[in-house]
């Protein structure tokens, strides 16, 4: 049942025109269909290497990102999943060191998984999923079925 639910949601995405709504759309379908209790979307410029958050949703609230502009070299996981386009899943032991320390503080992050957004085979930006909350099975899925 879960799966005809999806499906509509991804045509929903796939006809909204307005990159703001479709934006919107992508990180709160993120928050529903995905075991995370968080999820962010940034926009990634292969030339400038700049990765700047966009919106955040949590607890089904819906926020801006605008506060994090920072270059993809200093966070080397980010840097790595949108080089490569690859989904890349970061346990909390390794997030405690792969990211900022203000960001692990201000967001309070553990598990994170990385999908970068692409066109053309080119990463133009990335969804951040943060607090993982299911099994181990199911995040080798989850992995799995992204990396299609």
């Amino acid at each position: 049942m879960i799966e005809g639910h999806l499906q509509d949601f991804l045509k929903r995405i796939q006809i909204q025109t307005d990159m703001k709504k479709k934006s919107e759309l992508i990180v709160w379908g993120c928050s529903v269909y995905f075991p995370f209790q968080r999820a962010c979307i940034f926009s990634y410029s292969p030339f400038s290497s700049t990765i700047e958050g966009i919106y955040l949703v949590e607890k089904e609230q819906i926020s801006t990102l605008e506060s994090i502009k920072t270059d993809v070299h200093s966070i080397p996981p980010i840097y790595q999943a949108v080089t490569q386009n690859t989904p890349l899943f970061i346990n909390s032991h390794e997030t405690q060191t792969a990211f900022p320390e203000q960001i692990i503080h201000e967001y309070n992050l553990t598990s994170v998984i990385v999908i970068p957004i692409t066109i053309l085979n080119v990463s133009t930006g990335f969804l951040l999923l943060d607090g993982f909350d299911g099994s181990t099975e199911l995040l080798h899925q989850v992995i799995s079925q992204l990396s299609k």
